[in-house]
């Protein structure tokens, strides 16, 4: 991954001929008029004073630029121009890029490099000079070579996604896109408690990868007394994948006057495949692996001061056909999932569904212990140096921090380089069986 680079880009003409500075000194040696472009990327304030004194300008400060409002983005006065606006990082995150046009110079604020399509306008420049003999048509570049930056990704991003479909699809998933409440679909995207954050909105699904638009919704979304409890009591036999899940709600205050429903839904940890972005052997948690009472649940009455009871035999087959329309089938395996019990309204409006209370409870609630990793196992791993192989075919293994979190995941054949530490090493066979070792780099 490409480093973060502190620096200053003045572009300048000299005789008609495109020169670049990487020093603000040059300013006071070169008549302003011959300046086109600033470019500043994650400069010192100092630097950013020392400029706005120099230019006559105003550089907004982090907050402003990430403003989301419509009405920060553009500002225009009767010399100068102010435009916002977020560019797309390979990573799909969103970087703000603040533009000020003033005396034919346009001057950018940024805090990263890898913006690509900053280095290909600056390419286009040097190789024709005359087409940019203003700021103004440097800014129309920028906005144009993001364009098609954009367009690239976003069908980058639709390939990966139809991609992903096919692994980790499940036909219920179709089926819960009337919560989108349009025909426009798009992913990642996020729902709280299946309910709106805010008054108006014709939809409660919104952007899961604009970060600042879910913690704005995290701060003032509704907090509503849920009036139900729920507990969950699982026997399950590994032998023969079967189980018994026994449910209890308990209504302690007034319920809601719609319709309510008991849904019931199994989820799987560690699942490799494919991310936008992040590669096709991304670890995904809380992966949605069907439904064991219906896609929409089943009806139960809610009275205050009763407990309803309800008992569900189900069976987990070693696989699980992931998409409704491709057909595959990815392993499930019994350590990693969980049943999760939500009770919410029912509705004929999609903005209506409100999720009141959850609880979840793992498959297997019973640990047998912490494998160890022999050397003569079929589930061994090698460990040279700091680097991890496996060397059996058809395994895979993922590697956890001590925090917990999961920092490589890789397949037989194939290996991985750790820095120095402590870690958690989870091998998978090829008939589903694990083990688990602590090691130490």
């Amino acid at each position: 991954m490409q480093q973060n680079i502190q620096q200053v880009r003045l572009f300048y003409f000299d005789n008609n001929r495109l020169k670049i500075a990487k020093d603000i000194e040059i300013l006071r040696e070169v008549p302003l008029s011959d300046f086109v472009w600033i470019d500043l990327n994650d400069v010192a304030p100092e630097t950013e004073s020392e400029l706005e004194q120099f230019l006559k300008i105003y550089i907004q400060e982090e907050e402003e630029i990430e403003e989301i409002e419509m009405s920060s983005r553009y500002i225009e006065t009767a010399d100068t121009m102010v435009a916002n606006s977020n560019f797309l990082l390979d990573t799909y995150d969103k970087e703000p890029v603040s533009f000020i046009l003033k005396n034919n110079i346009l001057v950018s604020v940024r805090d990263n490099s890898n913006l690509k399509s900053f280095n290909e306008t600056v390419k286009k420049m040097f190789a024709s000079p005359r087409n940019y003999p203003t700021g103004y048509h440097i800014f129309v570049a920028l906005l144009e070579t993001r364009v098609e930056y954009d367009a690239d990704m976003i069908e980058e991003a639709n390939s990966s996604i139809t991609k992903l479909s096919k692994t980790l699809t499940m036909a219920e998933d179709v089926d819960f896109t009337w919560f989108y409440n349009s025909s426009s679909l798009y992913a990642p995207a996020i729902m709280f408690d299946r309910a709106p954050y805010a008054d108006g909105l014709a939809s409660i699904v919104f952007e899961g990868n604009d970060s600042k638009l879910v913690n704005n919704a995290m701060k003032v979304f509704p907090t509503k007394e849920p009036f139900i409890s729920i507990q969950l009591n699982n026997k399950f036999d590994a032998s023969t994948r079967q189980g018994t899940l026994e449910v209890e709600v308990y209504t302690f205050v007034n319920p809601t006057e719609a319709e309510h429903r008991l849904n019931l839904h199994l989820v799987q940890d560690d699942m490799v495949a494919t991310q936008s972005g992040m590669g096709s052997n991304y670890v995904h948690h809380h992966v949605f692996r069907g439904c064991l009472n219906g896609t929409w649940g089943e009806t139960i009455e809610l009275i205050e001061g009763t407990t309803v009871k309800k008992t569900v035999e189900y069976t987990i087959p070693e696989k699980i056909i992931s998409t409704h329309a491709n057909k595959v089938s990815l392993e499930a395996i019994l350590e990693n999932m969980q049943i999760v019990a939500f009770v919410s309204d029912a509705a004929n409006s999609p903005l209506e569904c409100i999720v009141w209370n959850s609880e979840s409870i793992p498959v297997l609630q019973s640990a047998d212990g912490i494998g160890e990793l022999q050397a003569n196992s079929a589930l061994t791993v090698d460990v040279c140096g700091q680097t991890l192989r496996l060397p059996s075919v058809g395994n895979r293994a993922l590697v956890y921090a001590i925090s917990g979190q999961t920092v490589a995941s890789f397949a037989s054949g194939e290996s991985c380089t750790l820095p120095k530490g402590t870690y958690v090493v989870k091998v998978y066979g090829k008939n589903g069986e694990t083990a688990v070792k602590k090691i130490i780099l």
